[in-house]
């Protein structure tokens, strides 16, 4: 299974944060690489095994955004990504899953009222304090209001991206247990939605216990 949603994932967070610190330009092109290197036929981490030079033969991922992708792949993180995370600390997808509020509102609604997350976000609203930031108003503020219930419904589910590299941990632990005969990731991550509910993995096996030991004994199982 490719990580390039995954990636593409986090070069969306990239130009979404990008976007709220006002950067102009470079949101695009962070948008229009994710969503090529989601469609690439190739997986992303065997190109970047050979290289950014290889990566960047993608359409429309430059030199600078390959060595992010080598660099995310081969270490887990990018560090520009995570200076942004410290200077725009909010939860984005959560935010910006509120319809109207997009990432520079999320900037905006930051740098005027401190807003980080949607519980913020929902008492600035009740509390009348969002529209008096420049560009929103009181149209605008009940707007928000009204939607942010559908915002947390949808805040239910995983983005695929986020929860795929779980999967593959899972997957490649249960695949290393000499009880297991096979295993494999079934559900939703099988069907390529773009949101899961949760993680689903078929496994066969002639002895159900120890798989069930097994797993309860994964260092990242928080709870079973």
């Amino acid at each position: 299974m490719s990580r390039n949603d995954e990636v593409a994932t986090r070069l969306e967070e990239f130009a979404d944060l990008l976007e709220a610190t006002g950067v102009e330009y470079k949101p695009t092109a962070y948008r229009r690489a994710a969503e090529n290197v989601r469609g690439h036929p190739a997986p992303i981490e065997s190109l970047a095994a050979d290289g950014a030079d290889a990566v960047a033969e993608i359409d429309r991922v430059g030199a600078a955004i390959a060595s992010k992708i080598v660099e995310y792949l081969e270490t887990g993180s990018i560090e520009e990504l995570e200076d942004l995370r410290k200077e725009l600390p909010v939860d984005m997808a959560a935010l910006t899953a509120v319809e109207g509020v997009g990432p520079k509102s999320v900037g905006s609604l930051y740098e005027a009222l401190g807003i980080t997350t949607l519980d913020e976000l929902e008492a600035a609203a009740e509390a009348g304090e969002i529209r008096d930031v420049s560009g929103f108003g009181a149209k605008t503020e009940q707007n928000i209001l009204d939607n942010i219930p559908f915002a947390r419904q949808s805040r239910e589910r995983t983005r695929l991206g986020d929860a795929r590299p779980l999967a593959d941990a899972a997957l490649s632990y249960l695949a290393e247990c000499d009880v297991v005969e096979s295993v494999e990731v079934c559900g939703s991550i099988r069907r390529w939605k773009e949101t899961i509910g949760d993680v689903d993995l078929l496994v066969a096996s002639d002895e159900r216990e120890r798989v069930v030991d097994a797993f309860v004994d994964w260092p990242d199982a928080d709870a079973t």
